[in-house]
């Protein structure tokens, strides 16, 4: 079975798509595997050409305002038009991931791709949504609906939605994320400085008014 696995999240590294791109991929045993990354309108050309080749696709992309990204939503309008003129048969699976602790906050992510598959004439296999955003050593659910999902990948088939949370009480799990975000922060830039410098307003010319 010929699988391709689209990274579409907008960061080149550090992501949680990409990590759970490469779990999934640990349970697809016995099958040709491509991943292949979807940041944007470079990339759509490279998949295109696969899309033929694939009996499943797998997006792996995070929320953005309860949708998809972007990119990834003009990538569905043109292979919407590929899959017509083209000889496709894959299905299409989705993982989603949020920030909100819950994972049926991923519901609406999932339900349009499905309503993709429709217009296009694709089947829609299923998706998993997780919930919980940066805490991914605590995604136990995880790890368990991406065995099922790959198990359900290797026999074609095309089941309901799946969705998981972190295994952590709610009220821990604000505080939690905010702490590693700030420290991601403070890691990847200079954040001191990123907040508290002035902000430089350009001058406004004579005779202009507010």
């Amino acid at each position: 079975m010929n699988i391709l696995i689209l990274n579409a999240s907008p960061k080149s590294k550090g992501s949680a798509s990409a990590f759970y791109s490469s779990l999934l991929r640990l349970f697809l045993t016995g099958c040709e595997v491509k991943v292949n990354p979807l940041r944007g309108a470079r990339d759509y050309e490279k998949i295109f050409g696969l899309l033929p080749w694939a009996d499943a696709v797998v997006i792996s992309a995070p929320v953005y305002v309860d949708a998809a990204p972007s990119h990834v939503t003009a990538f569905l309008e043109q292979a919407e038009q590929i899959c017509q003129e083209k000889p496709c048969h894959f299905k299409l699976y989705a993982i989603s991931n949020c920030g909100f602790i819950e994972g049926h906050q991923n519901e609406l992510h999932l339900r349009i791709y499905e309503a993709w598959c429709q217009r296009a004439d694709v089947c829609w296999g299923g998706g998993v949504g997780i919930g919980g955003g940066v805490t991914l050593v605590m995604s136990l659910g995880a790890v368990i609906c991406l065995v099922i999902m790959g198990h359900r990948i290797k026999h074609g088939a095309c089941h309901r939605n799946l969705f998981t949370r972190c295994l952590m009480p709610s009220f821990l799990f604000i505080p939690v994320s905010d702490i590693f975000m700030l420290l991601s922060a403070l890691a990847h830039g200079n954040l001191p400085y990123t907040l508290f410098r002035r902000c430089e307003c350009p001058a406004r010319e004579k005779g202009t008014h507010l």
